[in-house]
């Protein structure tokens, strides 16, 4: 023991040796605590992230495994430094260091969230090639703004002076901002389509007269491929400032559908032709029929409007219904000696007789 005394006693930056045993005692027991911390929340995340209401935990679990030995070096060498008072000139490094580690920590996290969230965004979109490499790309200039950002704070906490970098950078992407407004216009719009998804790949929509299906959404433009074949080509931008019908998240569809007959027609039957139509509809299992009602005095027929509920957002299902309605209407009227009306117009000259001549200008029925 008097042969250790001297190595006990012995100082090093004005502290001794006693002191800075036990300084590291206390790292290493923070690391050995955190790290099994680490492993007991891990493995119950792991069984909790299993169950389907659950499931986002699964995020939470990516996040814990994260934290790597230098944060557990950082928070002992906190704590060891300050529960025996070491207090130097020198030591302050040490708090720096910390300090320091801390930061490279959180970038950490913060890279991991920015993956995270990228990721959960690819699997929606793992059939697109193209799409997954934009977001690759995304991903790196993300990361890459969030490691200069530690950089900048690492130089900080180093003491060095960081103003005139800071001016710099802001000057010069104030100028590569200017010169690249419309492509970041772009950039920004893409991240909110992804964000907000007013629209996803095969969504079929309407942008102004233009019709179609979305094939790709890039960085800075979208393809349409219309119904009549070519490729339409937005600029994101240009197409979130524009109105966007998306037809592929209609539930149902409502139709309103007018007709007209003759005016010659029995009152009795007129009265009748809503419960017609009625019974149609009706009878049709995606449809749920509103009203059917005679709607006004025509130029040459007595006009119906019906209006009814397509259960179904497909368009040749809607078609279906329609053709199914007009033929039915048809036969019911043939049988009842109703008459569909058509462009009629009655002339009367100079006698007392009336005389009825046809429009021979258009033969089709006043429904189509």
């Amino acid at each position: 023991m008097d042969r250790l005394q001297p190595i006990l006693d012995y100082t090093v930056f004005n502290f001794s040796v006693t002191r800075w045993a036990f300084v590291l005692l206390i790292v290493g027991l923070t690391v050995l605590l955190l790290g099994t911390l680490k492993r007991m929340v891990l493995k119950r995340l792991n069984t909790w992230s299993k169950l389907e209401r659950l499931s986002w935990l699964n995020y939470v679990e990516a996040l814990f495994e994260k934290p790597k030995i230098f944060l557990y070096l950082a928070v002992g060498l906190y704590m060891g430094l300050t529960l025996f008072e070491i207090r130097d000139e020198f030591v302050s490094h040490g708090y720096v260091a910390a300090q320091v580690l801390v930061i490279v920590q959180v970038g950490v996290w913060t890279s991991a969230v920015v993956t995270v969230l990228i990721d959960r965004y690819k699997l929606e979109v793992e059939d697109d090639e193209a799409q997954l490499t934009a977001l690759s790309a995304v991903d790196f200039l993300m990361g890459l703004a969030v490691w200069s950002i530690v950089m900048l704070m690492i130089l900080a906490n180093l003491g060095f002076d960081i103003t005139a970098l800071i001016a710099s950078l802001g000057i010069g992407g104030v100028a590569i901002a200017l010169a690249a407004q419309k492509i970041l216009g772009d950039l920004f719009a893409f991240f909110s389509i992804i964000v907000d998804k007013p629209f996803v790949r095969n969504d079929f929509i309407n942008v102004d007269d233009c019709t179609g299906t979305i094939e790709h959404v890039g960085i800075k433009s979208t393809r349409v491929r219309s119904l009549s074949g070519e490729q339409l080509i937005f600029t994101n931008e240009d197409l979130l400032q524009s109105r966007i019908r998306n037809f592929k998240r209609m539930e149902q569809r409502r139709v309103v559908f007018q007709f007209g007959v003759t005016f010659d027609t029995d009152t009795a039957d007129l009265e009748l032709i809503p419960e017609i139509v009625a019974e149609i509809l009706e009878a049709e299992e995606e449809v749920r029929f509103d009203r059917a009602h005679l709607s006004e005095f025509g130029e040459s027929s007595l006009r119906y409007e019906v209006v009814y509920w397509v259960l179904s957002s497909e368009f040749r299902a809607h078609m279906d219904i329609k053709e199914r309605l007009l033929l039915s209407l048809l036969d019911e009227f043939g049988s009842r000696n109703i008459r569909i009306a058509y462009p009629t117009r009655t002339v009367f000259l100079d006698g007392d007789s009336p005389r009825e001549t046809s429009d021979t200008r258009s033969t089709a029925g006043a429904a189509a």
